[in-house]
């Protein structure tokens, strides 16, 4: 039978699918039933900055006879601060003593700062991985995309002078350049990408006139995007790939293996159809490869990215007109 055994950032994964960040990896009991079902590996939670933040924004804010005085302010917003850090990074130890996969911890800060500071505890708390959840807003005409782009770069370089462990970056899709922009990211420091971050969606309610989150999971059909970029970068970035979005069961796995990413980041098909979704995945993935004489991940890995098939503008192709441009309404 086919091994898919992988391995990516010196980090050895029984198998390529990793649970990604979400309510499904927040508590060591969960985690553990992860493993058990055949999870090769899981992203913790996100530490968010901006939560913590307004933790401490709203105990300093409530006022009275204490709050409102600068020194009491302080040692709120550092209790807040500590009482939450601290609970993840029990629960890096509570982890790492419950599985043998490796256990990655995440992080989504808003300062490169705070990132320099969590990112060494991290460390000292037994993570195997940092996984960096990274979005630089866009929204404001003040900042150019190179300055935006910069703030990434930055946050790598200062993460990866202080801790040794291995540092991947999750972004979105949403760069003028994302070719170059990967490579100054590698550049800077990381160790794999993570391709592609979900974010918020928005969407309008006509009814009752309001905005409110668009479909909170991703849909099975969302995942052509990451697969045009695995087939694009992994071959030429240096570092892995790890494909996420859109990723639901054993033919997609299999079509980002052979695209050339090392793993893919599951959530919504797990959320859909439970835990016992890994082992239909990893047995779908190991069929297609027995049938196709692959007996390892790396044999398979990347074998229609778009150097290897030799038809890049296959991928690199984003308008319809060569099939569709003389087509006419009857």
């Amino acid at each position: 039978m086919a091994r898919i055994q992988t391995r990516f950032m010196g980090i050895d994964v029984p198998s390529p699918v990793i649970v990604g960040s979400s309510g499904l990896s927040n508590g060591a009991d969960q985690i553990e039933k992860l493993a058990a079902a055949g999870a090769g590996a899981v992203v913790l939670k996100s530490l968010f900055e901006e939560q913590i933040l307004m933790q401490i924004e709203r105990e300093a804010g409530r006022g009275g006879v204490i709050y409102g005085q600068a020194e009491v302010d302080d040692f709120v917003g550092y209790y807040e601060r500590k009482h939450s850090v601290d609970e993840y990074f029990a629960l890096i130890r509570e982890t790492k003593k419950r599985v043998s996969i490796p256990v990655i911890a995440s992080i989504n800060a808003v300062s490169a700062q705070q990132w320099t500071q969590i990112a060494g505890d991290i460390a000292d708390a037994g993570a195997d991985a940092i996984q960096l959840n990274m979005f630089v807003p866009p929204f404001s005409e003040e900042r150019s995309s190179d300055e935006i782009e910069s703030v990434y770069v930055e946050a790598i370089g200062r993460v990866k002078e202080i801790v040794s462990l291995p540092v991947s970056v999750k972004i979105g899709p949403y760069f003028t350049n994302l070719r170059r922009f990967t490579t100054r990211l590698v550049e800077a420091g990381a160790d794999a990408l993570v391709m592609f971050n979900r974010f918020y969606q928005p969407d309008i309610s006509l009814e009752t006139l309001s905005v409110g989150n668009a479909a909170f999971h991703s849909a099975g059909t969302e995942y052509p995007e990451t697969l045009r970029w695995t087939a694009i970068l992994a071959p030429q970035l240096g570092i892995p790939v790890i494909a996420a979005g859109g990723i639901h069961d054993g033919a997609t796995l299999t079509k980002m293996i052979v695209a050339g990413a090392r793993a893919v980041e599951v959530v919504s098909t797990l959320y859909k159809n439970g835990s016992e979704q890994i082992a239909q995945m990893t047995q779908e993935l190991e069929r297609w490869m027995d049938q196709q004489g692959y007996a390892t991940l790396d044999d398979a890995c990347g074998v229609l990215s778009a150097e290897s098939y030799g038809k890049p503008d296959m991928f690199e192709r984003v308008q319809y007109m060569r099939y569709y441009g003389d087509v006419t309404a009857k």
